[in-house]
């Protein structure tokens, strides 16, 4: 199945459940991200961090319906083949491990030793534009994924949903 970026954007919050274990329509998340998709959304960091505190890891994880556990795979390249959501989940939240414990190696090495094919490949990793972008932008978008993931502690799930949801011109994930 995909699921595209438009219809994802228009009921996308009205599913998922907060920390709190309560459904909410999240109508401010949803004209945050309808805002970032038409400028750069690293001008937005602050709002997007003032929404993370809404959400916990395992339980937006959780609560997600199934096209948007597929729309996150499809997004980091994972096989949805005919498995279930607890499997789709299970690979996601390994994926999510990983992912986090390479933004440390990242970290650590530092974004400048990175070559632009490095760069291009951790940003696919991320479900980040990297095709005909150029490497100060890769740079920017990694640099930018960094600060949230590890300094802001964003949880993964809002980030790959927010990259889900960023995504222009309306094609399929």
């Amino acid at each position: 199945a995909v699921v595209s970026t438009q219809s994802t954007g228009e009921s996308m919050v009205s599913g998922i459940t907060l920390q709190n274990g309560q459904p909410y329509q999240l109508d401010k998340f949803s004209e945050f991200i309808a805002r970032t998709r038409s400028k750069d959304p690293r001008d937005d960091i602050d709002e997007l961090v003032s929404f993370s505190k809404l959400f916990s890891e395992s339980l937006t994880l959780d609560n997600l319906p199934s096209s948007y556990i597929v729309a996150l795979c499809q997004l980091l390249n994972l096989d949805t083949g005919f498995h279930t959501d607890a499997f789709l989940r299970f690979r996601l939240r390994s994926r999510m491990r990983t992912l986090k414990e390479d933004d440390m190696v990242i970290r650590s090495e530092g974004l400048q030793l990175m070559s632009a094919a490095e760069l291009q490949q951790a940003n696919v990793d991320r479900g980040m534009r990297s095709v005909g972008v150029s490497v100060e932008r890769l740079t920017n978008q990694l640099d930018q994924w960094l600060i949230l993931s590890l300094d802001k502690e964003v949880p993964m799930t809002l980030l790959l949903l927010s990259s889900v949801m960023t995504l222009k011109g309306g094609q399929g994930v």
